[in-house]
């Protein structure tokens, strides 16, 4: 498993973070299948289930460490009471790559657009020498808006631009850098509101030979219009 994110869900009202570990590459130390954060078969990821256990998994099942008052195995913050959940200080990106890699060289940009078409927001969310996204691997990032704080009412929407990276060039063609997604999930969150964030958009493939998301040299621009997936 590269990642396992578990909210509490309700129409219009923000998430409730259940658990949330976004593999990045590294294992769940908690996990009988991680050792020195690495898969007991070598592969990045979370956890590894297997039939029976042994060198190759853990068995069926994994246990996640859910318990709201703790500081926590399970990837969310700890219980801090109820809060607002605006106005938003950041937003949270997961991204699930599928059969092809995000390069350390290239750049992923983000801009929110208010109901009026402004560009309320803009910044790097991956910027390049970051860390490359490796074929079937999840990463969680935080973005830490730079204007100011917004609410759900200003988002109409918001956009990714892919910026490759320059692979190789003969005779001025050039060969870049591609990136297939099959998930982008986007949160919004205040940061001082620990346990719950706001579902902006969740986005998956149609299905697993035909990823959702290609970003490229000829398609740098995915834009993602909020609410769409979300309960």
């Amino acid at each position: 498993m590269a990642g396992i994110g578990v909210r509490l869900v309700g129409v219009r009202v923000p998430d409730a973070c259940i658990a949330n570990l976004s593999g990045n590459e590294i294992c769940d130390a908690q996990q009988p299948s991680c050792m020195n954060a690495e898969l007991l078969d070598g592969h990045p990821g979370v956890v590894r289930l297997s039939e029976n256990p042994g060198s190759s998994g853990q068995g069926t099942q994994a246990n996640f460490d859910t318990d709201p008052s703790s500081v926590t195995w399970g990837g969310c913050p700890k219980w801090g009471g109820p809060a607002s959940s605006e106005p938003y200080t950041q937003l949270e990106f997961i991204f699930d790559t599928s059969d092809d890699d995000f390069r350390s060289g290239s750049e992923l940009d983000v801009d929110i657009f208010d109901q009026s078409g402004n560009d309320i927001e803009h910044g790097v969310v991956h910027a390049v020498g970051d860390t490359r996204f490796d074929n079937d691997t999840e990463h969680a990032v935080t973005y830490t808006l730079h204007n100011t704080a917004i609410s759900f009412t200003d988002i109409a929407s918001i956009q990714l631009t892919f910026i490759p990276e320059t692979i190789t060039c003969v005779l001025g063609i050039c060969s870049h850098d591609e990136w297939h997604a099959q998930t982008i999930d986007v949160y919004a969150v205040r940061a001082s509101s620990n346990w719950q964030d706001t579902c902006m958009f969740l986005g998956q493939e149609p299905d697993s030979s035909h990823p959702e998301f290609v970003l490229n040299n000829d398609n740098r621009v995915q834009t993602l219009t909020k609410l769409n997936g979300c309960p």
